[in-house]
């Protein structure tokens, strides 16, 4: 939950909270005589801008502490056997299974 809101949630709103921050401050100082209208604020570069640094955040996220496999290595999802979850992970080794999966159909 904390990964989803740090990545997508905070970078979409921070624009917005930094433009509502900029309006009460020079309001404050007396550098605005009034508020701008919801048509005057400039919304589609508030969108932009938070649309950029979401996907800058998940970029980031994936660099710094993403766990992919190395080539040569097989991703293994958890499976559900004999009763019991078996975790999933990383492994050596080459799929092992038929090359349309464990059926043997075609990949399509």
């Amino acid at each position: 939950m904390l990964r989803k809101f740090l990545t997508i949630g905070l970078p979409l709103a921070l624009p917005v909270l930094l433009y509502m921050l900029h309006v009460f401050i020079a309001r404050r100082r007396g550098r605005m005589a009034r508020a701008p209208t919801v048509q005057e604020s400039p919304w589609p570069w508030l969108l932009g801008s938070g649309v950029v640094l979401m996907a800058a955040a998940l970029i980031g996220w994936r660099l710094v502490f993403g766990e992919g496999a190395d080539p040569g290595q097989v991703i293994r999802s958890p499976q559900y056997e004999d009763g019991e979850l078996k975790p999933g992970g990383i492994e050596e080794g080459e799929t092992g299974g038929k090359p349309g999966g464990e059926s043997g159909a075609p990949v399509q």
